[in-house]
């Protein structure tokens, strides 16, 4: 996942130390305070694979301004350090690189970009030490927008000098407590590798952001959205184009909206042309082993299981666009390369990741990705055992009771309980964990309090109760009614009887009998206590949260001359709305059989 921020004021300190030291033209610091950073180049890996030196040269395309230049020697813990280096930015040469031997052995480093770049790496050190290099335009944005968005969800949009407006969408659960959501209109379009573009973009905010379940991001344009191929964009960096997941065109609105997991590069929207398709195909399937191994940016990152799948996922959603967008283009053969590309993606990034140990907190984001690894490959694969191997890396959050839990008008339940397992069983603590407002409200009232929530019966109606513990969700039903009223419907059964007789009405032959009928039975409930006249002979019992028993009580057999027990027992949907189950008559020849009932009167 590529990095994208949204930095503060600078120092004039910090910019005077660097001026000295580096040597390179910086801007006063009341310029950088609404810039966003963008990225151009990178992040790429430049390994030492020799024992003479290592020379490595690269172009980009840029945006003309302040930039800052990001160089991460090694792992970032003192491992695989290179020992010497020298970097030239467009012929200008960054002194200082003893900086990257210090503990963190990152440097951010203030620059000048032009449209078009070059970079000039040499190296020395030990056979598989490496650099990572990183450059990002600073961009002052159109408008930003900001807001506070939680567990409930809620929408924020910005607008741009043209008049495009691009609104992001985020789904109650999505998120475990309050974020600021910031969000940044660019005025010009970036250096990308799809040449039409028809919206500018946005960066969003905080950086790395990551949701429990997809957010919509919707562009809703100025002029006529024509164009068939039209996609959402993640630009990854002026080479690299990736379309998000699960894309929409509404052309009578002018818009066009998908789905992403997480913040990271701008979005925009472009219109590629099956060479352009053809190429963005290329350089994700060339680098299938690359993307789908734990590259360094992951490591050593607490939530890497998030971080790697993400970078599995969004390559895998991007194929499946561009194979789409080729299939619009009428080329066939370039959309299935695409999706064997996609598939491809998926196995091998599911390899890598199972030969991985579990992360040391394998919660939280870590788990989510896991889930929606398993997912695609369900949806893409087929393969139920494969997705249920990554499914098992993941930890199980529950809600109980489950799925569904009655109540009648004023009741209150004890509790419903949540609770956090690791992989392998293990009780674990959610270190955030909230419960969401019932949807829809006015139907249940909960009493919050850490891993268990009180409801109580308001109205009439079923409500999902849900909770959010580290991002990972868990929900129950819970129904609000009553058995009350008329139900009525089919019943059918199987006894004992005479299935043959004689001409003077004797019975020859006794075997299993079969019957059937309609019936309409008046049920009270009161409380958990049910009553109900059925076939003139009453019944009672209790409601246990829609499980409901009647009986048994004792009816006359035998001409009377003694009686049995008779009862029945049986289920109520959620909304309370039909009622089936079995019932049972203990005579000599007992009766059994089935019922399924529909509310007519309440």
């Amino acid at each position: 996942m590529s990095d994208i921020k949204l930095r503060g004021t600078r120092s004039v300190l910090w910019l005077a130390l660097l001026s000295i030291f580096f040597g390179l033209a910086l801007l006063p610091p009341a310029c950088f305070a609404q810039d966003v950073e963008v990225p151009m180049f990178g992040p790429k890996q430049y390994l030492r694979t020799t024992d003479s030196v290592n020379v490595f040269t690269d172009n980009f395309r840029g945006v003309h301004g302040k930039g800052t230049l990001i160089i991460q020697n090694g792992d970032g813990n003192g491992h695989h350090l290179v020992s010497d280096l020298l970097i030239q930015i467009n012929g200008v040469p960054l002194p200082g690189w003893s900086w990257l031997m210090q503990p963190g052995y990152k440097l951010e480093a203030p620059i000048l970009m032009d449209d078009d770049n070059s970079i000039l790496v040499i190296i020395l050190g030990k056979p598989g030490s490496y650099l990572t290099i990183q450059e990002e335009a600073e961009i002052t944005p159109d408008a930003t927008t900001t807001q506070v968005i939680g567990i409930a969800g809620g929408m924020a949009s910005v607008q741009n000098h043209l008049g495009d407006t691009f609104t992001l969408t985020i789904p109650p659960l999505a998120l475990d407590q309050d974020t600021a959501i910031s969000i940044s209109a660019l005025p010009n379009a970036l250096p990308s590798p799809i040449a039409n573009n028809l919206y500018p973009g946005v960066v969003l905010g905080p950086e790395g952001l990551g949701f429990s379940l997809p957010v919509t991001a919707t562009v809703t344009l100025h002029q006529p959205l024509v164009n068939p191929v039209a996609s959402l964009l993640s630009l990854e960096n002026s080479d690299s184009a990736l379309p998000t997941a699960n894309q929409t065109t509404l052309t009578e609105q002018n818009s066009i909206q998908g789905e992403i997991y997480h913040f990271s590069p701008p979005l925009t929207v472009g219109a590629p042309t099956i060479s352009e398709i053809t190429s963005q195909i290329a350089k994700i399937t060339s680098s299938i082993s690359t993307i789908a191994t734990l590259s360094p940016e992951c490591y050593p990152n607490p939530v890497t299981d998030w971080c790697e799948i993400g970078d599995v996922l969004d390559s895998e959603s991007a194929l499946l666009g561009l194979a789409k967008a080729a299939d619009i283009l009428d080329n066939p053969k370039v959309a299935a390369n695409a999706q064997a590309g996609a598939q491809q993606m998926l196995l091998e990034g599911t390899a890598a990741l199972l030969a991985r140990p579990l992360p040391s907190n394998p919660c939280g984001l870590n788990s989510v990705a896991d889930l929606q690894l398993a997912a695609s490959i369900r949806a893409l694969l087929d393969d139920n055992s494969l997705a249920a191997k990554v499914a098992a890396r993941a930890c199980k959050f529950t809600v109980s009771p489950p799925p569904t839990l009655f109540l009648f008008v004023g009741q209150t339940w004890n509790e419903i309980t949540a609770t956090l397992k690791d992989p392998h069983g293990n009780p674990r603590s959610c270190s955030v964990i909230n419960w969401s407002d019932p949807n829809p409200p006015n139907v249940v009232a909960i009493a919050k309090d850490g891993m268990v929530c009180v409801p109580t019966g308001v109205s009439p109606g079923v409500a999902e109760v849900s909770a959010n513990c580290d991002q990972l969700l868990a929900s129950t039903k819970v129904s609000v009614c009553s058995l009350s009223g008329t139900y009525q419907g089919g019943y059918s059964g199987k006894t004992i009887g005479c299935v043959q007789r004689a001409p003077d009405g004797r019975c020859l032959k006794r075997g299993p009998k079969s019957f059937s009928g309609t019936i309409a039975v008046p049920f009270t409930q009161n409380g958990t206590s049910v009553s109900a006249v059925i076939m003139g002979y009453t019944f009672t019992g209790t409601n246990n949260s829609g499980n409901v028993t009647l009986g048994p009580i004792q009816l006359p057999c035998k001409q009377g001359k003694s009686t049995c027990p008779a009862g029945l027992s049986g289920t109520l949907s959620a909304d309370c709305s039909t009622f089936s189950g079995s019932f049972y008559f203990a005579r000599p020849r007992t009766i059994t059989g089935t019922f399924s009932l529909k509310l007519t009167t309440p």
